[in-house]
């Protein structure tokens, strides 16, 4: 036999990142056999069960997983346990506030559980902003009765925190040209930058031993660089194509910074 389910208040075991009282939140109430992950994304709601009797149907039972006040009997490949099948159940695709596409942490609350809770996966851009619960009762037999609150922020803004810089880089349309009195390297490039968050992030052009800087300019400009150890750092209009001619003194240097102030690293560009 199981042990008797410990009972935990919400306030005193909670997982993962701080609350946040503009978030949702989704109860959740199963019965666990085994070990199985619940998956939250968007308005989606569904199990990936992995070991033992899929939630809900240990010995023969159908037990539903409570969402909220719903009562959700999901689907299963198979009839009966579904026993170690690795298999998803049907998708309940009705959560009233579904997860956010921000990429803000989730936080559990563990009401009773006999085994173990734990978030897996975090939303975020790489995996979908799918958030990822493990029910795990794998050491004791049987099934219980599992209950936990999910709190999450359900934002549809996916660039409300963003953190991520821009990606910059430049390309050299014509070969570096050596010029004397005053020496100097001439080239023409194109700047290139791209940001997942906003369509236009600003470029900058500076020299490594000068602290001036040329901008800012947008992806696919093109200007003129000459850069020298006697050169008088500036900027002024080019003729076309180059949007610019700039003098510099040091190797040429670009970087990019997005609308919410996120700069790239310095690029050498040669």
């Amino acid at each position: 036999m199981k042990n008797a389910i410990t009972r935990l208040t919400i306030i005193s075991f909670v997982l993962g990142a701080t609350l946040s009282v503009s978030g949702a939140q989704l109860d959740v109430k199963a019965f666990i056999d085994g070990r199985s992950d619940l998956v939250v994304q968007g308005n989606n709601v569904w199990w990936h069960h992995y070991d033992f009797a899929a939630p809900g149907r240990w010995l023969g039972a159908d037990e539903p997983t409570y969402l909220n006040s719903f009562s959700w009997f999901p689907d299963w490949p198979q009839p009966g346990e579904n026993r170690d099948c690795r298999c998803d159940s049907s998708v309940y695709d009705q959560l009233s506030a579904p997860l956010g596409v921000d990429g803000s942490p989730i936080s559990v609350a563990i009401i009773s559980a006999r085994g173990s809770v734990t978030i897996v996966q975090q939303p975020s851009q790489n995996n979908g902003f799918a958030a990822i619960v493990e029910f795990d009762d794998n050491p004791p037999g049987g099934a219980a009765w599992y209950e936990i609150s999910i709190f999450y922020d359900n934002s549809s803004e996916p660039c409300a925190n963003d953190s991520q810089p821009p990606q910059v880089s430049c390309l050299v349309l014509k070969p570096s040209r050596l010029f004397p009195n005053p020496a100097r390297i001439i080239a023409e490039v194109q700047l290139q930058a791209t940001d997942d968050c906003d369509s236009d992030p600003l470029i900058y052009v500076g020299g490594t031993k000068t602290a001036f800087v040329a901008g800012p300019f947008h992806d696919g400009d093109i200007v003129e660089v000459a850069h020298g150890p006697s050169l008088t750092p500036g900027s002024h209009p080019g003729g076309p194509p180059n949007v610019a001619a700039i003098q510099l003194i040091g190797d040429v240097q670009i970087w990019a910074v997005d609308s919410s102030g996120n700069a790239s690293a310095k690029q050498t560009c040669r």
